[in-house]
């Protein structure tokens, strides 16, 4: 990890910027010459939202028949996922299952118009848009 900016904010407070090397836990362990800052060391959670991905994905199916897309957060680290799947109609019922930091969703189009899967991890848009997948081609 390489700090790349260090600012004096007023009186003894500063403020650092690093720029870590990989996704995962961080310990942050600051001194003031010899001395330990009091609160340090802490550990700080790094996460990338561009590396979450969606696989195995349906690509065919038919209204009233179940269709699934997989979420793979294994190389973004700690966080909060956050999927939906609107319609016309509104959001659609999902059903999930985990394991191992894959996330399988599973929902039934119920009309003939284009579905989007919106995804966000720790509330940041995943690479695609939000990975706004027009389902149409799952739609006959």
């Amino acid at each position: 990890m390489q700090v790349v900016a260090m600012e004096r904010r007023s009186g003894s407070v500063y403020a650092y910027q690093f720029v870590p090397d990989n996704v995962g836990p961080y310990t942050i362990d600051l001194h003031y010459g010899t001395e330990p800052v009091p609160g340090t060391p802490f550990v700080c959670n790094v996460y990338d939202a561009k590396r979450v991905r969606i696989i195995d994905a349906s690509t065919s199916g038919n209204i009233g028949q179940e269709a699934r897309f997989t979420v793979d957060t294994s190389e973004a680290g700690t966080g909060n996922l956050e999927v939906t799947v609107t319609s016309a109609g509104g959001a659609v019922p999902l059903r999930h299952e985990c394991l191992n930091n894959l996330h399988t969703y599973y929902f039934v189009p119920r009309c003939p118009v284009d579905h989007v899967i919106n995804v966000t991890f720790n509330k940041e848009c995943v690479p695609g848009d939000c990975l706004e997948l027009m389902l149409h081609s799952m739609l006959h």
